[in-house]
């Protein structure tokens, strides 16, 4: 049973940790969807903005972007398109955040909630 939380933020940032050949996603990516789908079934954020392509220099190119990927798991556990944001053109840190500053500016977003692995921490 998930209890309602008290603190609510527009958006749940989750920046991508990797993509497999096959487009699959490692587990590290998994537990951050599934936080932030809990984030959002709480009602702790509005919306969730899943980011990133692939890492800079991958010898490879996958079927998906990470952000997909993510995306695709997040429908898995229930999410509809309407609840989350995809932004899949970082391949660095620093170009995940302006690309995301951009999305939450042109969706007026402001309060965020960073998640990072295993557990999340508030950025505002």
């Amino acid at each position: 049973m998930t209890n309602k939380l008290n603190n609510h933020y527009d958006v749940a940032l989750v920046l991508g940790s990797g993509i497999k050949p096959d487009g699959a996603i490692p587990e590290s990516a998994k537990i951050r969807t599934q936080k932030a789908a809990d984030l959002l079934t709480d009602g702790a954020v509005g919306h969730i903005i899943f980011s990133g392509k692939w890492t800079y220099g991958l010898a490879y190119t996958p079927p998906l972007t990470e952000a997909e990927a993510m995306a695709q798991y997040g429908k898995s556990l229930g999410l509809e398109a309407s609840q989350y944001i995809i932004e899949k053109e970082s391949v660095t840190t620093v170009s995940n955040f302006c690309n995301i500053k951009r999305l939450m500016k042109e969706h007026s977003l402001t309060c965020k909630k960073f998640l990072v692995q295993p557990t999340s921490v508030i950025m505002s």
